[in-house]
């Protein structure tokens, strides 16, 4: 009978037995008592659990596909303390990577070598776990002053993707930048700006090819880094900032290959898209790509004379380093 409790003088009928009747018998009937008790109280209640278990099913199944609830849903657990970053590291099962030109099979031998690279360089953030370093952001002008901005970046792919920043304005003030995937924060100047982002899923990449054809006229996607990591995107997802080499193969080539930071990198050289040169300014930039995870940890750009006109440059890098996750906690006020 279990943990069963029923109340003998209440529920159990004692059975009539005939003068035939054994101790057995009598025990059986009590026995079929019970059971009938406990189905009694099983269906009196499994309707109201199924039918509550639906309504909650289709609630969420609702507040998922509407992100002004979503987000109401998280901004409320926040309150309640029930919402905190994820402190892990999951690996993703990322799908196959897209080609990058519609026609890449019929390519030559070397266009095909380029276009390996290309796609490689566009899913950089694919090769690390976690990033951390520093980067400097410098801009020239025509009377020869320089602009330079300091970055400090930590970085969490894979499942839980998130960032956080740190940027050092030339004028010496600084700002914080934080993602986790579910909101943004920015500090700057003693104020926080809090904004809910769209959830990205690494597992779930647009099936598109990085440069196709409607009516003749040519459209770009290129990758987006998981973890909206701002400014460090021309690292781990430098297709984003540097598509123009997918304009005209013809343009660029890998040059040379050399050491940076104490890390194997290839180098690109090329010549700008003349559109893009009329926007930039410039005439021809250089690259320096990390042999083993694709990531850019340098670019230049140039005008007809050799001058350097803008630059990204990483000082200082870890490649999947062990993070603090708790940095890239957006709920919590700065003390």
């Amino acid at each position: 009978m279990g943990n069963f409790k029923y109340d003998w003088e209440k529920d159990l009928i004692t059975p009539p037995l005939s003068s035939e009747s054994s101790s057995n018998e009598w025990m059986d009937v009590v026995k079929n008592q019970i059971m009938n008790q406990k189905r009694s109280i099983f269906n009196r209640f499994a309707p109201l659990v199924g039918s509550l278990s639906v309504i909650v099913l289709a609630l969420g199944i609702f507040a998922a596909k509407n992100d002004k609830i979503l987000g109401l849903i998280l901004d409320l657990s926040v309150v309640q303390g029930l919402y905190a970053p994820t402190l892990t590291y999951e690996q993703v099962r990322y799908p196959p990577r897209n080609k990058v030109f519609e026609n890449q099979e019929q390519l030559s031998k070397e266009e095909q070598k380029k276009a390996d690279f290309i796609q490689n360089m566009a899913y950089a953030y694919q090769n690390i776990k976690t990033l951390k370093g520093k980067a400097d952001i410098r801009y020239y002008t025509d009377i020869g002053q320089t602009s330079i901005s300091t970055v400090e970046f930590q970085i969490r792919e894979g499942k839980n993707p998130a960032s956080y920043l740190l940027v050092n304005q030339p004028n010496g003030t600084k700002s914080e930048y934080i993602n986790d995937n579910h909101y943004e924060l920015r500090r700057s100047d003693g104020k926080e700006q809090r904004e809910r982002v769209s959830t990205r899923n690494p597992e779930n990449e647009p099936k598109l090819t990085f440069v196709s054809k409607a009516d003749g006229q040519p459209s770009y996607y290129f990758p987006a880094d998981p973890a909206w990591s701002s400014s460090a995107e021309v690292i781990v997802a430098p297709l984003r900032h540097l598509g123009w080499i997918v304009v005209d193969l013809e343009l660029w080539s890998i040059k040379s290959r050399e050491t940076f930071l104490g890390r194997k990198i290839n180098i690109i050289e090329g010549k700008l898209p003349s559109s893009r040169a009329e926007k930039m300014h410039a005439d021809t930039y250089k690259i320096w790509v990390d042999d083993e995870t694709s990531m850019v940890l340098k670019n230049q750009t140039y005008d007809n004379k050799g001058k350097v006109v803008e630059s990204f440059e990483v000082t200082s890098i870890e490649v999947n380093p062990q993070l603090d996750f708790s940095i890239f906690d957006t709920s919590k006020k700065k003390e």
